[in-house]
């Protein structure tokens, strides 16, 4: 296996791609601890538009009527894409 690793100042988040022969055991385990790792964003819906939300801006998580909704300083979201208009 190669590892390269290229560094762009630009970016706001690491990007990872895995190019394969093909689909072994080997790559699982490397998506598996990938995908393990640390949660630092989520997703939020507002008027039907998806949001990326870096977890260190969600100030409070609440649930009301079984839905769940995330606030920030600028706005509040919900993680159901149908709820919030």
């Amino acid at each position: 296996m190669k590892i390269h690793l290229t560094i762009h100042h630009e970016l706001e988040e690491t990007e990872v791609h895995i190019h394969a022969k093909e689909y072994n055991e080997q790559i699982e385990r490397l998506m598996q601890q990938l995908q393990a790792s640390q949660t630092t964003m989520l997703d939020g819906y507002f008027q039907q538009e998806i949001h990326l939300l870096k977890i260190t801006d969600i100030y409070s998580i609440y649930a009301e009527d079984a839905k769940v909704f995330l606030q920030t300083n600028e706005q509040e979201l919900s993680l159901n894409e149908n709820y919030m208009n």
